[in-house]
């Protein structure tokens, strides 16, 4: 008579058979699921924040050639989220004709970042054309930032 072993007597857990389905089955179960929200998609409220309207209202309010400081501490691991945000603050800022300073409190490279942002965005044709210097300024990074502001 032999001896079974502890593994050959447990009962395999969903996790391990889950492993040897069939990948055509698991694509045929994604495509439903993703099919049924293409067919009735959800929708769901967007509505912004009241820090969000006082933002706009503060920029859109303020005069012409008014100064707006930036402070922008995101880098590649947030740019997914943060980069949209920031182009379009940049954008308001240039359509209201407003000079903007960018500085970098928090992380030495998300000046670099936000740099390269703000010039993207002085290069679209939807807004008075911008020059560094005149327009716009990089601070850089300043480390404790704080006692700078």
């Amino acid at each position: 008579m032999e001896m079974q072993t502890e593994n050959e007597s447990r009962q395999p857990t969903i996790w391990e058979k889950l492993q040897f389905i069939d990948r055509r089955i698991l694509y045929l179960v994604l495509i439903i699921v993703v099919s049924v929200f293409i067919v009735y998609p959800v929708s769901l409220p967007n509505t912004p924040l009241p820090q969000s309207k006082n933002l706009f209202d503060v920029i859109n309010d303020a005069p012409e050639g008014s100064l707006v400081l930036i402070s922008s501490g995101w880098t590649m691991s947030s740019r997914g989220e943060t980069l949209p945000l920031y182009q379009a603050l940049v954008r308001l800022c240039m359509r209201k004709n407003h000079r903007i300073a960018v500085i970098s409190l928090t992380e030495p490279a998300a000046a670099g970042f936000a740099l390269s942002s703000l010039m993207e965005v002085a290069r679209e044709p939807d807004h008075p054309p911008y020059a560094e210097g005149r327009n716009w300024v990089s601070l850089g990074y300043m480390p404790a930032g704080d006692a700078y502001i």
